[in-house]
């Protein structure tokens, strides 16, 4: 069995940490585990990609495009411009949020990348994590509203409280905030939109 994960959105939203979070938990699970990063040029606002395989066997470190089964985005564009990760049939889960490059002229709207995702040959999923977050006082907490959301989704070897005991393990700054964020996430999965 295995099991590839990609993580993606921008620098400063959390990406690392997310990462760290599912492999402690995955390890905690006995699995076999291999986390690793991709930083763009520019790291606060550059793209992040976190690569995340898990299972019973010897694992490489990074996951070729075309195979992921799951692609969890903190970003709209971000969520685009690697989805040549997921394979047929994978899952697509994003927040609805777009942050536009700095000096990006031109970017596609919301409605256009929306409707690209509903032609994938994959489940696709929307979320408000950014604007649950914000209240709960700041969309720094996106991340782990994030990582609720995938806990409720059913698309991992693990159970949510699983990932609630990595989290508390993981996180020690703004600890019980970041919890409160996690178990908002999981019932924001219950109103996902699928595209």
């Amino acid at each position: 069995m295995r099991r590839q994960i990609i993580l993606t959105g921008v620098g400063g939203q959390g990406l690392i940490s997310m990462g760290r979070i599912l492999g402690e938990a995955l390890l905690e699970r006995g699995f076999k585990v291999r986390v690793a990063e991709v930083h763009g040029l520019a790291q606060r606002g550059g793209s992040v990609i976190v690569h995340v395989k898990y299972g019973d066997e010897d694992l490489s470190p990074t996951i070729p495009r075309g195979t992921a089964d799951l692609i969890v985005s903190l970003e709209l564009l971000e969520a685009a411009r690697n989805i040549a990760y997921l394979r047929r049939g994978g899952a697509l889960i994003v927040n609805d949020l777009i942050l536009p490059p700095p000096a990006a002229a031109e970017i596609p709207s919301r409605s256009a990348l929306l409707s690209f995702f509903e032609e994938l040959d994959a489940e696709c999923y929307l979320v408000e994590a950014s604007e649950a977050a914000r209240r709960l006082g700041s969309a720094l907490f996106t991340n782990t509203v994030m990582l609720g959301v995938l806990a409720e989704s059913g698309m991992l070897n693990i159970a949510p409280l699983d990932l609630e005991r990595s989290l508390r393990k993981v996180i020690t700054r703004f600890q019980e905030k970041n919890v409160e964020a996690f178990r908002l996430g999981r019932k924001l999965w219950l109103q996902r939109k699928r595209l």
